[in-house]
């Protein structure tokens, strides 16, 4: 636990190499092995005894649509709360996987709808089955999951909730007040109307960057540009924009304006996106 951690994950491949495994999968059934299968169970039951967001691991093969949608539909059954992805591809399966059905919507509105009506009850029953607490918690956190521009309605048509609402109202609550959230959420970042003009946000550098940041990271990129690098041609040109004259040591190589990019972007993650698994998407 800690209070910039949002999500766990595991990677099935890394622990693969660390054991020496030959495989980690069954050449029949495509399944886990059991060791493999072990370690995806407790990532899930760690993160959710941290009241953070479990997160199920790749799948390799970016070719297998089938198998991917399997893999991805059985971590949503058993309580995941999303998968990584190595293909663009498999993104929108992924979306189709955990987004609710139209089943899953109605059945999940009908338990909230008549749970909340039934104030005082410990149970209730729908269609033969006892819907207790548990069934009531799970309903809700099936309509967090909708789409923002669906709304959810009753048997009788009348809109009960749209996602935008059930989740808005947790994003924005404080860090005393969030026994109710369907979904745990990082408390950094703003929404983008909050970010007004003069606004100052703290950032997450835990050190002053050096020159000697700035120097590395050109050598690390490869580039040839001297005027990054030379400390003699920095102090030539410097004099002649100053007019001081060549005795002037005021020059400094000039900041690599892509290390300033990548810090900005760096920096910027957590507040444009909350702290969620977005900030993921696109980077190797």
């Amino acid at each position: 636990q800690g209070p910039r951690v949002c999500a766990i994950t595991w990677g099935c491949e890394d622990l693969s190499a660390a054991l020496g495994s030959y495989s980690t999968r069954d050449n029949t059934s495509g399944a886990y092995l059991d060791v493999f299968r072990h370690c995806q169970t407790m990532c899930l039951l760690a993160a959710k005894a941290a009241g953070v967001q479990a997160i199920d691991g790749v799948y390799q093969n970016v070719r297998d649509m089938d198998g991917f949608q399997q893999e991805a539909n059985y971590a949503k059954c058993i309580g995941f709360d999303g998968k990584l992805t190595l293909h663009p591809g498999q993104i929108p399966a992924l979306h189709k996987v955990f987004e609710p059905t139209r089943e899953e919507r109605e059945e999940a509105t009908m338990i909230v709808s008549m749970w909340e009506q039934s104030v005082g009850k410990g149970v209730i029953e729908i269609d033969g089955k006892m819907i207790d607490l548990p069934h009531y918690v799970r309903a809700k956190k099936v309509l967090a999951r909708v789409d923002d521009d669906e709304q959810v309605s009753n048997e009788e048509g009348t809109i009960v909730s749209t996602a935008r609402d059930k989740i808005s109202s947790t994003d924005k609550s404080s860090k005393d007040d969030n026994d109710d959230e369907v979904f745990p959420r990082v408390y950094m970042g703003k929404f983008f109307e909050d970010l007004e003009p003069g606004l100052k946000i703290r950032h997450f550098l835990t050190r002053t960057v050096t020159e000697a940041d700035n120097v590395f990271f050109t050598c690390l990129t490869l580039n040839p540009a001297p005027i990054h690098l030379d400390h003699e041609l920095s102090k030539g040109n410097a004099s002649s924009l100053s007019g001081k004259g060549e005795n002037s040591n005021s020059g400094k190589p000039l900041f690599n304006s892509m290390f300033t990019l990548a810090l900005l972007v760096g920096m910027s993650v957590p507040e444009a996106t909350h702290g969620t698994v977005v900030a993921n998407l696109g980077f190797s």
